[in-house]
């Protein structure tokens, strides 16, 4: 998908204390897609993507709730919306992973 990469790495939620986490997908340092996820109970209640970037992605509601209902980012593309589906999926992880880590 024009150059975006997706790893598949499961995140354990039980390691993410709740709050809400800001992540981001910075594409060819040009546009930075910001998403906030909000996790209560070990599961993710909310994902919310910035008003100014939800122009630019397609069908986020969808990809939003695919997310919430497996509890995780490993789920498949909106169809119609792969590219659009792979940036919100990165600044979702990137959400979760800056939450799981462990400080120095």
């Amino acid at each position: 998908l024009n150059g975006i990469h997706f790893e598949h790495t499961r995140i354990d939620l039980t390691d993410v204390p709740d709050g809400t986490y800001r992540g981001e997908f910075n594409l060819k340092d040009e546009v930075i897609y910001d998403v906030y996820v909000t996790i209560e109970a070990e599961q993710i209640s909310r994902i919310e993507v910035d008003s100014e970037d939800l122009a630019f992605l397609k069908k986020p509601a969808e990809l939003i709730e695919r997310v919430i209902q497996a509890q995780s980012v490993e789920v498949d593309a909106v169809t119609g919306a792969s590219a659009s589906s792979m940036i919100l999926l990165r600044a979702i992880k990137d959400a979760l992973q800056k939450a799981t880590a462990k400080p120095e």
